[in-house]
C-alpha cells in the first residue's frame, strides 16, 4: 500500500490544532489547566471539580476514588449528557489518531506509527496473518492496516479523512474490500452450501 507522506503531515498538523483546541475548552470548563493524560488530575476536574456523577462500580481498588479508566469512561460516554464528556471523547479518539499518525522523527531519531513502517517513497508492508487470531480470522501486523480508523473522529468541516492518506501508485489500482466474515463465506463456497 502506498501512503502519501505530505497528506499524513498534513493530516497530523490538523490533528494536534483539534487536540490543543479540545485540551483548551477542557480546561477553560474546569477553570484551571490540568494534564488530561493525567488519570489523576483527570478524575479531579471530572468527579471533584466538575461534579461528574460516576458509576459506583468503577470506583479505583487503591484509594475508593472514582476511575478515568476506558470500561468508565465509556459507561459514562453513554450515560451522562455532560459537555465536558463529549469533549473528552473527542479528545481520546485525536488522541489515537495522533498515535497512529506517529512522528517522522522523535526525540531518540527514530519514527513512530505510520511513519515507522514508511518506506521513503510511501510505501507500507504490512504482513496478513490468516491464523493469527483465537477466532480463524484474518489479521494484521507491522502495521495492523486493517485497523485503520473510520472517519467517525471527524466533522463535515475537515478536508481530508484517515483513508484519503493511503493511494495506488502510478499504474496501480487500490481495492478497499469489507472482508466481513470472510472465513465463512469462503467455507459456504467450498462446502457448496447456497
Amino acid at each position: 500500500m502506498h501512503a502519501s507522506r505530505k497528506r499524513v503531515l498534513k493530516l497530523r498538523k490538523m490533528v494536534r490544532k483539534k487536540l490543543k483546541k479540545l485540551q483548551y475548552r477542557m480546561q477553560k470548563m474546569v477553570g484551571k489547566k490540568f494534564n488530561i493524560r493525567s488519570n489523576i488530575q483527570l478524575a479531579d476536574a471530572m468527579f471533584k471539580i466538575l461534579k461528574i456523577k460516576g458509576n459506583n462500580d468503577f470506583r479505583s481498588d487503591k484509594t475508593g476514588n472514582m476511575s478515568t479508566g476506558a470500561e468508565h469512561l465509556e459507561w459514562l460516554f453513554e450515560n451522562s449528557p455532560h459537555a465536558f464528556l463529549k469533549r473528552l471523547k473527542m479528545y481520546k479518539e485525536f488522541e489515537k489518531l495522533r498515535s497512529m499518525l506517529g512522528d517522522p522523527e522523535t526525540s531518540e531519531d527514530m519514527p513512530t506509527g505510520m511513519f515507522q513502517w514508511m518506506h521513503k517513497n510511501g510505501i507500507i508492508h504490512s504482513n496478513i496473518l490468516t491464523a493469527g487470531t483465537v477466532t480463524g480470522r484474518f489479521s494484521g501486523k507491522d502495521p495492523n492496516l486493517m485497523n485503520i480508523m473510520r472517519d467517525r473522529v471527524f466533522t463535515s468541516k475537515d478536508v481530508m479523512s484517515v483513508r484519503r492518506l493511503f493511494t495506488s501508485r502510478l499504474g496501480y489500482m487500490m481495492l478497499f474490500v469489507d472482508y466481513s466474515q470472510i472465513e465463512l463465506r469462503v467455507l459456504a463456497y467450498m462446502a457448496n452450501v447456497k
